[in-house]
């Protein structure tokens, strides 16, 4: 199954993701906070986990380090998709583990291409 699990607690932003990567042929778990998120990805296994780094109750920084401290998941692919562009920031997710980040706004092209890219890489 090509499921994604999304953490994305804006649901504009939610939606426009999910549909395009539902155009794509994924099947998209949406969940909106931050602990929610972090069992969804335990429960559902996705093949890569789309993560905002701005949740609600958890937030993307502490479900980075949780993925990376568990054996079963250490390896799972996340990219990190946050409007934090700042260069601090983003080298605190690399640090925490991220594996891709996208600063938002981002165009319907450049998440495919790099989800792609991330599927690809961790096959």
């Amino acid at each position: 199954m090509r499921r994604i699990l999304l953490a994305e607690d804006d649901e504009n932003i939610a939606t426009i993701v999910s549909m395009c990567l539902e155009d794509e042929g994924y099947e998209v778990v949406q969940r909106a906070d931050g602990i929610e998120a972090l069992k969804a990805i335990y429960d559902q296994k996705p093949l890569i986990v789309l993560l905002d780094l701005l949740l609600p109750r958890m937030s993307g920084y502490l479900i980075l380090r949780a993925l990376r401290e568990n054996p079963a998941t250490a390896e799972l692919p996340v990219m990190v998709m946050s409007a934090k562009s700042q260069k601090e920031d983003i080298q605190e997710a690399y640090d925490q583990g991220a594996d891709d980040y996208l600063v938002k706004p981002f165009t319907p092209s450049e998440l495919i291409e790099h989800v792609s890219r991330l599927i690809d890489r961790g096959r």
